[in-house]
Formats: C-alpha cells, sequence, structure tokens
C-alpha cells in the first residue's frame, strides 16, 4: 500500500499550508526525543526516583466522612458532637466453639474459659491502648448509692417479688370506705327513720360495708402465705450487702458464640496507624491464648478493625488492579507490535505515569479516597492508547522505508495532534469535576486533570526516546500487524457500500433502546463503598444474632437537653417501625422506676396495712358489734310495726327490706372467728409493715431527673460518653433496622425524625446528604462534559458536521451502556456515578483518531476513508481493549462499587468502540460523498 502521503495519479497538487503552531511544537518535541534521548530518559528517571521516594507512605483515606465537602454543614456539626461526646469505640472479639458439645453448660463454660484467656492476654490499664475488657452486659457500671437496694436482690428475688404482686393484685378486692363498719352502724341506729329514701340508703351502705370487710378479710387471709413470702424476702434485704453484681455473659441463644468486648483509649478516628496498633494488640493476643485448645475460634471487628482491614484490601485492590493491567496492556501490545522493544517503550512511559499520579496525588489531596483508589490503573489503562498511536505509526513508516528518526519524526508530529486532543478532552472531561460539591468526585477530577497529561508527555517524549535508543538502524522491519492493512482495507472498501444502511440500522436500533437506558436508577449505600473483609463477616454474625447486647449497627443520636425530656422521646421513637431499639442512661435505672411492671412497689402497701389495722380494731370488739346489729335488727322491726300502724306502707317496706339484708349479714358474720383471724390479722399487719419500709426506701429516692444525673456522675468515661456530652447534654441512640435504605425508608425517617424538633445527628444522614450531592454533580460534570468536549471537537473539526459525528459514537455508546446496566440490573452508586466523566473523556479518543486519519488522507485524494479506517482500526482497537482490560480488571477487586464500576465501564467502552468501528466509518464516508460528490 502506498505511502498515504504519495500524491494519487489524476489528482493535481495542491499548494502546501505553513505549518501550524502546534504542528511545529509536536515537530520540536520529535526532534528533542530523538536528538537528546539519553537526556530523555535521565530526566523520566529522576522523576520517577523522587515520586518513589516521595509516594512510599502514601496514604488511602477510608473515612466515610472524605467523600463529602469538609465545610459542609453537615460534617462540620458531626465532627463537632464527635468531639462532645469524645467517646471510644469498641473491639468486639466473637468466639465461636467449632463443634460444640450437647450440654448447653458446658458450651458455656468453655466459651467463658476462651474469653478469660484472651483478657489474660491483654496488656490493660490507663497507661495502655487498650483500657478494658469484658464478655458481661453492664460490667464495670458503678450504680449509684440510693440503687444499691435493687443490687441487693437476687434476679431470682426480684422476679418473685413480681410474680407475688401480680397474684395478689388479682385476688386484693378493693378497700373498705372511708367510715368503717362500726360507725355506720351507730349512725344508722341514732339515725331517726322517717325518710324511706334516707332509710334504705342508710341500711345499703351498712350491708354493704359489712360485705366489703368480709370479702377484705377473706382476701387479706387467702394472700398472708403470699405477703409473708414477700416480707421474709424483704427482711433479708435489708441489711445485706449489696452483691458485686458482673452482668450475664454476652451469649448466643444456643450458647455456641460469645461476645468480648475491649475498649480501647481513643476513638478511631484517632488515625490509621493508632486503628493498626489496638488491632494487632488483640490480634496478638487471641492467638496467644491458643483457643484451639478449647475448640474456639476467634474473629475480631469494630470500626478499628474494619478501617483498618479496608484500607489494606483497598491498597490491595489497588496492587492488584495496577498489575493486572500492566499485565493485560503488555500483553495486547507485544500482540500488536511483536517486538519487545516496542512493547517495553509503551509501558515504562506509561507504567511512570501511574508513579507520577501517585505522587501529584499526594501533593494535591494528600492520597487517595474510596472513589479514586483505581486511577493509577485508569492511568496506565489511558495512556496506552497515546503509546499505540505513535507506535502504529512509527511501524507504519517504518514499513514504507524510513529510517528511525524519521519514521518517529513523522509519528510524533501526525499523531501528537490527535493525542493532545483526546488528553485535552479527559483533561477537561475531569476537570469538570472540580465544580462537583461531593469532595470524592472532586479529588478525582483534580488528580486526574493534570494525571492524564503524564502519559501524553511520556508517550510523545520518553517513547520516542526509548524506541531511539533501543533500535538499530539497519534495514526497515519486515511488515508486521500493524502495517499490514491490505485486508482491511479490502474489507472496509466492500463494508463502505453499505454505509447508508450500516447508518441507518445503527441509528434505528439505538432509537429502539433509548427506553430501557432510562430505567438505569441511583441507589446509594455505603456497603458499595467498603470491602467484603473478614471482619465485616463477623460483623453481619454480630448485628444478626447479639442486636440487643451488642450493636454495630446503623443508629441515630438523638441530643435533649433535659432528663425530662428522655422519655417522651423514647416513646416517640419506639413508634416508628425502623427504630428496633433505643439506649439511654434510662436503661441503668431498676424497672421498677420506669413503670410498666406490676411489682411490690406498685401495690398501695400503706392502704392495705391501714385496712388490715381497722379490720384488727373491727375484730376486738366483734361482739359488741355483733351485739348492736342484732338490736338493730331489734330496732327495724319495731319501727316497721309502728309505720304501718301509722299508715306508712313505703317506710314499712324499707324497714322490711333492710331488716332482711341485716339478718343474711348478721349469719354471715357469726361465722367468723374473730379471736383467731385477729392473730392472723397482726401477723399481716407486721409483714406489710417490712415490705412498706422496703418500698418507703425505694420512694425516699430522688426524682427520676436527679437520679439520672447521679448515675451519670458515677459512670466510667468510656461509658458516660454513650449516655451524655461534654456539654451536659442527653443522648438517646435510635437503633435502626436493617431495611433503613429501601426504597424512601430512609429520606421518609429523617423527614419524619425533623417533626420530633430534637437535633440529631448519624451517619444514615451523612449517606443521605452525599447522595444529593454525587446526583447534582453527575448531572452537572456529564452536561459539561459533553459541552466541553463538544468545544475541543469543533476546535479540531470546525465544521458542526464533523464535530456531530465525532460525538456520534460516544453518544450511541453511552445509551447502550445504559441499557446495558439496565438489562444486568447495575444501577448508579456511589462509585459508578463517575462513568460519565470517564467515558465521555475515554470514548472520543477513538474517533478523534480516526477523524484526524480520515483528514489527512482526503488529502491524498481516492477512497479516503476506507484507508483511513484500515490504517487505524487495529490501534483505536486494541488501544480501546487495554483500556477494557483496565476495567476488567476491577472485576478482581473485592470493594463491590469497584466491580460495578468495571462493568459499567466495560459496555460503556465496548459499545462505543463498536460504533466506532462501523457506524463512525460509514457515516464518515457519507459526508464525504457529499461533500465531494462523483464527477
Amino acid at each position: 500500500m502506498p505511502s498515504p502521503s504519495a500524491r494519487r495519479p489524476g489528482n493535481a497538487p495542491k499548494p502546501a499550508k505553513p505549518p501550524r503552531l502546534r504542528d511545529r511544537l509536536f515537530a520540536a518535541l520529535a526532534t528533542a526525543s530523538t536528538r537528546w534521548p539519553w537526556l530523555i530518559v535521565a530526566l523520566f528517571v529522576a522523576l520517577a526516583a523522587m515520586s518513589y521516594v516521595y509516594v512510599r507512605d502514601f496514604r488511602i483515606r477510608t473515612d466515610y466522612l472524605d467523600l463529602l465537602p469538609q465545610q459542609d454543614p453537615l460534617v462540620v456539626k458531626f465532627q463537632s458532637v464527635e468531639e462532645e461526646i469524645a467517646s471510644t469505640d469498641v473491639i468486639a472479639v466473637l468466639l465461636t466453639l467449632v463443634s460444640p458439645p450437647p450440654d448447653m453448660a458446658e458450651r458455656e463454660r468453655a466459651l467463658i474459659a476462651a474469653a478469660e484467656r484472651v483478657i489474660g492476654e491483654l496488656d490493660l490499664g490507663p497507661s495502655s491502648d487498650l483500657i478494658s475488657a469484658s464478655y458481661r452486659v453492664g460490667e464495670g457500671i458503678v450504680v449509684p448509692p440510693e440503687l444499691l437496694i435493687f443490687r441487693t436482690l437476687s434476679p431470682a428475688e426480684l422476679e418473685r417479688l413480681r410474680e407475688i404482686a401480680r397474684e395478689v393484685q388479682s385476688q386484693l378486692p378493693a378497700l373498705p370506705p372511708a367510715r368503717s363498719f362500726a360507725e355506720i352502724l351507730a349512725t344508722v341506729t341514732t339515725a331517726e327513720a322517717t325518710d324511706p329514701a334516707a332509710v334504705r340508703a342508710a341500711l345499703s351502705e351498712l350491708v354493704a360495708t359489712g360485705h366489703a370487710a368480709r370479702d377484705l378479710l377473706e382476701g387479706i387471709l387467702a394472700g398472708q402465705e403470699l405477703v409473708a413470702e414477700a416480707a421474709t424476702i424483704a427482711r433479708a434485704v435489708k441489711d445485706r450487702p449489696a452483691p458485686q453484681e458482673r452482668g450475664e455473659p454476652i451469649l448466643s441463644r444456643d450458647r455456641s458464640r460469645l461476645v468480648l468486648q475491649i475498649w480501647p483509649s481513643r476513638r478511631p478516628t484517632e488515625s490509621l496507624e493508632y486503628n493498626r496498633a489496638v488491632s494487632v494488640a488483640v490480634q496478638e493476643a487471641v492467638a496467644r491464648a491458643q483457643l484451639g485448645d478449647l475448640g474456639v475460634e476467634a474473629g475480631i471487628t469494630g470500626a478499628y478493625a474494619m478501617t483498618v482491614e479496608a484500607e489494606d484490601t483497598i491498597r490491595q485492590d489497588m496492587n492488584l488492579v495496577t498489575i493486572i493491567s500492566t499485565a493485560a496492556v503488555f500483553s495486547l501490545l507485544f500482540a500488536i507490535l511483536l517486538k519487545p522493544s516496542l512493547c517495553l517503550a509503551a509501558i515504562i512511559p506509561i507504567t511512570l505515569s501511574a508513579l507520577f499520579t501517585m505522587a501529584w496525588a499526594k501533593l494535591a489531596v494528600g492520597g487517595f479516597n474510596l472513589l479514586t483508589v483505581f486511577l493509577p490503573a485508569l492511568v496506565i489503562g489511558l495512556g496506552d492508547d497515546f503509546c499505540i498511536h505513535i507506535l502504529s505509526r512509527y511501524v507504519e513508516e517504518r514499513a514504507h522505508g524510513k529510517d528511525v528518526k524519521g519514521a518517529l519524526a513523522i509519528a510524533v508530529r501526525t499523531k501528537g495532534g490527535a493525542c493532545f486532543t483526546a488528553a485535552a478532552t479527559i483533561a477537561g472531561v475531569f476537570g469538570c469535576l472540580l465544580l462537583s460539591h461531593s469532595r470524592a468526585l472532586w479529588e478525582m477530577g483534580a488528580i486526574m486533570a493534570v494525571g492524564i497529561l503524564f502519559p501524553l508527555a511520556g508517550a510523545l517524549l520518553l517513547t520516542p526516546a526509548l524506541v531511539a535508543l533501543t533500535v538499530r538502524d539497519r534495514r526497515p522491519p519486515r511488515k508486521r500487524s500493524l502495517g499490514s492493512t491490505a485486508l482491511l482495507h479490502s474489507a472496509y472498501r466492500r463494508f463502505l457500500r453499505l454505509r447508508p444502511g450500516v447508518v441507518a440500522v445503527g441509528l434505528i436500533l439505538t432509537g429502539s433502546i433509548v427506553y430501557q437506558a432510562t430505567q438505569v436508577q441511583f441507589k446509594f449505600a455505603s456497603s458499595d463503598l467498603a470491602p467484603v473483609t473478614p471482619a465485616v463477616t463477623v460483623l453481619s454474625t454480630l448485628n444478626r444474632e447479639f442486636a440487643s447486647e451488642v450493636w454495630l449497627g446503623d443508629s441515630f443520636q438523638f441530643f435533649v437537653d433535659r432528663p425530662e425530656d428522655i422519655a417522651p422521646l423514647e416513646e416517640a421513637l419506639a413508634s416508628h417501625p425502623l427504630v428496633q431499639a433505643t439506649v439511654s442512661v434510662r436503661d441503668l435505672l431498676p424497672q421498677e422506676l420506669l413503670g410498666g411492671e406490676i411489682s411490690i412497689l406498685n401495690l398501695p402497701v400503706g392502704e392495705v396495712r391501714s385496712g388490715v389495722e381497722d379490720l384488727g380494731e373491727t375484730l376486738a370488739r366483734w361482739d359488741a358489734t355483733l351485739g348492736a346489729l342484732q338490736n338493730l335488727i331489734v330496732d327495724l322491726a319495731q319501727l316497721e310495726f309502728l309505720a304501718l300502724l301509722q299508715g306508712r306502707p313505703a317506710l314499712a317496706e324499707a324497714l322490711s327490706a333492710g331488716s332482711d339484708d341485716l339478718i343474711a349479714l348478721l349469719w354471715e358474720l357469726e361465722g367468723v372467728d374473730a379471736p383467731t383471724e385477729r392473730a392472723r390479722l397482726e401477723e399481716i399487719a407486721g409483714d406489710l409493715g417490712a415490705l412498706e419500709e422496703l418500698v418507703a426506701r425505694v420512694t425516699a429516692l430522688p426524682p427520676e431527673p436527679q437520679l439520672l444525673d447521679q448515675i451519670l456522675a458515677l459512670l466510667p468515661a468510656e461509658v458516660r460518653s454513650q449516655y451524655g456530652t461534654k456539654n451536659g447534654r442527653y443522648i438517646v441512640e435510635a437503633r435502626m433496622a436493617p431495611t433503613l435504605y429501601q426504597g424512601r425508608n430512609l429520606q421518609e425517617f429523617l423527614d419524619w425524625a425533623d417533626g420530633l424538633g430534637v437535633e440529631r445527628l448519624g451517619l444514615p444522614e451523612v449517606g443521605a446528604r452525599l447522595e444529593e450531592y454525587m446526583k447534582r454533580d453527575f448531572l452537572l460534570s456529564t452536561v459539561l462534559a459533553v459541552v466541553i468536549i463538544f468545544l475541543l471537537v469543533w476546535h479540531d473539526f470546525p465544521r458542526p458536521s464533523e464535530a456531530a459525528l465525532a460525538l456520534a459514537p460516544l453518544a450511541m455508546g453511552y445509551v447502550w451502556m445504559l441499557a446495558g446496566m439496565t438489562l444486568l440490573g447495575v444501577q448508579f452508586n456511589f462509585t459508578n456515578i463517575a462513568i460519565s466523566p470517564l467515558l465521555i473523556g475515554i470514548g472520543i479518543d477513538s474517533a478523534v483518531v480516526l477523524l484526524h486519519r480520515v483528514a489527512e488522507e482526503r488529502a491524498a485524494g481516492g477512497d479516503a476513508v476506507a484507508r483511513a479506517a484500515a490504517t487505524t482500526a487495529i490501534p483505536i482497537a486494541f488501544s480501546s481493549l487495554t483500556t477494557m482490560a483496565t476495567f476488567a480488571a476491577l472485576l478482581t477487586a473485592r470493594t463491590p462499587g469497584l466491580r460495578l464500576l468495571g462493568t459499567s465501564a466495560l459496555l460503556g467502552l465496548g459499545f462505543t468502540l463498536l460504533w466506532s468501528l462501523t457506524f463512525l466509518p460509514a457515516a464518515a464516508a457519507l459526508l464525504v460523498e457529499k461533500e465531494e460528490p462523483k464527477e
């Protein structure tokens, strides 16, 4: 195939245009790289050495807050509240029996022995990084002296008191009225029986009081044994010293797992180094404990361990992805270059570009965050495009007989413009991210807007210098794959005969899937950011089996200024279906003080004792009372007879009915063994006195607000911070259900919580704010990227038709990517939301290279599009494949978000490559045909 620079027969020569400034600049770069290659190589080696030394302590930030703007009000508020709380988190060690024995008690003994072993190996104390450790609920919490009464009651005794209270409450009749039976009897005896209604009311009251007294006596006597048992407990604990209650072991229901909690001296936000130090200390203690001898295995979790494991895993992912990307790029380069020296001339510059990008990231933004860890691999995937295009033209020119320096000069001069345009568009697209509110996207823009220039500089300077140093200028090489375009030329000539149909089919197919493309949704979850590590696995087990004792899941902290506001807030929070439980300092109060539980303290012990004493006094004069009742019955009979003589039948009827009721009452009361029952009442009164003393000790406690303050003052610092802040506010923690992130649950809960009028804070809210920023930044960066790329492309292709043509494969590839995401169930999340600027920046490269070559070939006349497509198809395909290999390497990462990013990018790049090699040449041929009609 003749050189594209040769004049075609039958075409008149066109006057040469003076070289543009950009062309002269690329010619100067080619001259420098081929004339002084050792100097260029030495310069890059020196920069690489300095960069390597600079990035040896490179930092990867895994903190969730690093994704938000540092001056965001929510972030500032979160950080200030963290300072107010100033609490420490917990390291949880999950001890699991490998082969649990059948006996539950034996399981418990083995797990407790394992926990004791680990505690014995820990270095605990005020001067150590680890303060305390416990496998029991509430151990280490100091109870105020006023509440020692409840510490002296064993759980069994307290439960028995509740049972007695329930039984007595169910069988205790109503207390007698204020007037006693004797008082009413005396009133009726002295009353003037003239009004039938008054007589009837007085006699009814007397009868009712008699029956009530009898029922009360029977009820009290029936419960004598229960009252005596309760009194025995009350007397036993009166002078009993308060035991040192250690709390119950934190065991799973089947007794196969136990949780050991360890409290470090500082928070997990202190530093990564501190988190690593305490995590290693716990791991070493567990290893020294030799738990395998007990048939127990241990898993460590908590913020400290998860932060360290996440950082290590992400760093390993970054290294693995970079290595895989480099290997894949080298393999593809060797497949098309077929010469190790040329492969090294491409690999070395882009590898150094990754190192320079890391150095720039550390200098500009302090390192990588959760979203930018894959950028070194991305630089390799993008940078090889420039090298491939330079080397492809070099091989082509060498096949046409050019010497090494001449071929390199032509390659840099002709391909430099396309590479520069591609790099400028990528830099411009990433520069759009500098307008993002999200700090994560802003940092990505700051790194890549400059980082993409490193592989460009390497391709234009170091690659030619390495080729000039390693290739001997003896004879032109044989034609190889990059230079063998005859078959492709013939294939494209036949393919372009179908150009109207190809364009129509491409547009119709793309239009038919637009609806599917619009179905992609935004779904943000912090779980997409964190890799699945052993600590995360242990955490999921803890949340599943120990949610009530150990909580490491999502929660909100609500802050109130007065202790009186805690109970109403807890009640309101408990009413929401997404709140699984609430935690506050009120949890440290005994249940008897919180209400809702029947106990001896809920019984009217004083009133019952008063009623018992009244009954005792009545029984003391029982004979006189019965005699008075008998006399009253006789008097009523006489009054009834007089009323009949006087012609007052209504009064006689009332007196007759009252007499009958009194006679029945008398028969009932005559069966009472007054001396015996009086003695029993005296015993009951004594027992009630003991219970009343117990109740009095509790009722003498300070009011709940004052008691809560006393409890907080006595708690250890690491425990106190869970319930109150430094400035005196009280904390109510709302532990959220796992369904918090489903649908609109989170936003609806936040809206509902706004109505409480209480200040709150929680990481889920931070995630919601980040989601808002991400959505806004996605739309803004995408629109700006399209505008900037159109302007840059328009600068290279001033005619609107050519500029639109350059953007067409990208637009079609983007639509097909969205449709593919819908088909695969992939949604936009924290990581792949960056795919828009990435794909727009990367996808434009192929179109720019091909259209540049079309413009170059048109100067020679003939079938320019077929020749341009034939000479650029392989470089375009392999440059896209190397970039796709970079994103394919993300599929090996353990971070879910990076895998989703890799899937989205592969879809976008694959479809963009497809349309660049099919639709773009066909559309370009139609455009050329329209502008240059056949004669």
